[in-house]
């Protein structure tokens, strides 16, 4: 069976899932329980309600005539189709719920800025941006949406939107985006907006996943990853050093393009061994952290749509969920025989790709002390968007303006979005943790190995020469130099790695797993 009847047969079986439950269970109204991905954001917000990380901001330059009524009505429509962007979060009995309200007043905040120059008009773009990013949401008022217009002059504005992660990801956005457009043509031409109403709504699903994740099932479902995983996850030592902030959630963003003729080789490889770019892409992100990190065996975060049932493709929510790839390479594989082993672990995963991730967090507790997650500290996703990847309202010109990043979930991820064909990469990072120049490193090596993985794809993982003369300078900095370790210098470098990165792994013991950091073992 091919990786595509493998994606058919997934969907099927979770559809048939999904009928049965709607079958015993249709839509109800009333406060509902929060899935467990909103749970988790529900613990995160209340030990810190200041935080920014999960903000979902977007922002566009929209050029030609811009009918701002027909805009607000829209947007209105929009929020009245999905019930997600009209709830809010509160305690019931200690217990966190969230609650659809049946209308809420979205304003569309205006600012005019056409008595500016055009230098300073730029100026105040950018800072209603940063504000955006950098917006608190109270999880307690719906609606957690937000969305500001800036009127440069007669035929420009620049439309910014931010949501909380809570109520959206995204996977949404491309729902958001041809909801308003169809919504603002509608206006256009007179009508009052009015978009087809959802089977289901996402609080039905939150009570649904609450109901299935359960009994036999859940044990099940557990005891495969389990099974899959292993008892323990090694960490992946990724090279950090001292970065250019001492926040440790700061975080950053480098962003590439593949050249047009390596994404076309990338494809007709893909083609050849009739597996996904998703695939060929993650095998090469292995690669590229067995290179830098000098190990064989680690894991790998992958955010999943969660969007298994037909119903909920249309629906704006909170459905991604973190799936675990174990990669377990050996020097003597090659790209192809890499390639070949992501794609089986890929449909095994796509098999069981219905259990909350936060539940299987519970079997693999983080180490107290350790500061790393339990399972995976890099994050791989790819998105394919239909379309233009932007906002395409009737009679304007949209372009997405590129938003900085500046709170990191993770220490280092690498984002993909295929649109039209050209895939745009984007590595993102704790800017505590690297330095931007290290970053580049790493997605000059990235690109090394796709290029391999193209037009040398039997070469094994172990002989692939990535690095030129300066990545491979570059990367002996990064280690201890190895004359330091002569027995007169050796703690002269545990206490120099115990000033610089008193939090990584230093020693592990290994008959008792027991482990120390630099700063443990320089105490």
């Amino acid at each position: 069976m091919n990786e595509k009847n493998h994606q058919l047969l997934a969907l099927l079986q979770a559809d048939q899932r999904e009928h049965e439950r709607t079958d015993k269970e249709g839509p109800q109204d009333g406060p509902a329980p929060l899935s467990f991905s909103q749970q988790q954001l529900w613990y995160l917000h209340q030990l810190e309600a200041q935080q920014t990380a999960y903000n979902l901001t977007r922002a566009f330059r929209l050029c030609g005539v811009l009918d701002h009524a027909a805009l607000q009505a829209a947007f209105e429509a929009v929020v009245a189709r999905h019930g997600s962007l009209r709830t809010r979060f509160a305690e019931q009995d200690g217990v966190a719920c969230q609650e659809v309200l049946p209308t809420v007043s979205l304003p569309l905040q205006l600012s005019d800025l056409r008595e500016l120059a055009a230098d300073a008009r730029e100026v105040q773009v950018s800072a209603a941006i940063e504000a955006a990013t950098r917006h608190v949401f109270d999880l307690s008022r719906a609606p957690l949406l937000f969305v500001h217009l800036l009127r440069l002059d007669e035929q420009e504005h620049v439309l910014i939107m931010g949501m909380h992660h809570i109520v959206s990801d995204a996977w949404s956005n491309p729902i958001v985006a041809r909801d308003l457009q169809q919504a603002y043509a509608q206006a256009l031409a007179g009508q009052a907006p009015r978009l087809p109403p959802l089977a289901l709504q996402y609080a039905d699903h939150a009570r649904r996943q609450r109901a299935q994740c359960q009994g036999e099932w859940l044990r099940q479902e557990l005891d495969h990853w389990q099974a899959r995983l292993g008892p323990e996850v090694p960490p992946l030592n990724l090279p950090v050093e001292r970065g250019d902030s001492t926040d440790a959630q700061a975080g950053a963003g480098y962003s590439l393009v593949l050249e047009e003729s390596l994404a076309a080789r990338v494809r007709q490889f893909c083609q050849q061994e009739r597996c996904t770019p998703f695939v060929a892409m993650l095998a090469a992100w292995q690669v590229t952290l067995r290179h830098c990190c000098g190990q064989d065996d680690f894991a790998v975060g992958i955010p999943q749509a969660g969007r298994n049932h037909p119903a909920l493709q249309e629906m704006v929510g909170f459905f991604v969920t973190t799936q675990v790839m174990r990669a377990r390479l050996d020097p003597g594989m090659s790209l192809r025989t890499l390639c070949r082993q992501v794609r089986s672990d890929t449909l095994e995963a796509m098999a069981h790709a219905e259990l909350p991730f936060e539940l299987l967090l519970e079997r693999y507790p983080a180490e107290r002390g350790l500061p790393r997650h339990p399972l995976f500290q890099t994050l791989f996703g790819l998105q394919v968007i239909e379309g233009s990847g932007t906002l395409d309202l009737p009679g304007l010109q949209a372009s997405t303006l590129e938003i900085d990043l500046h709170a990191a979930k993770f220490d280092l991820a690498m984002d993909v979005k295929i649109i039209r064909g050209q895939v745009k990469l984007r590595l993102e990072y704790r800017r505590a943790l690297f330095r931007e120049s290290s970053i580049a490193r790493i997605g000059t090596v990235y690109l090394s190995v796709l290029e391999h993985l193209a037009s040398a794809a039997d070469t094994p993982i172990g002989q692939l020469a990535l690095l030129g003369a300066q990545e491979q300078s570059a990367l002996q900095a990064w280690s201890v130099n190895a004359q330091a370790h002569e027995a007169g210098n050796v703690l002269a470098v545990i206490e120099a790695q115990a000033k610089a990165h008193p939090e990584r792994l230093a020693l592990r013991v290994p008959h008792t797993g027991q482990v120390l950091d630099y700063g443990q073992l320089n105490a």
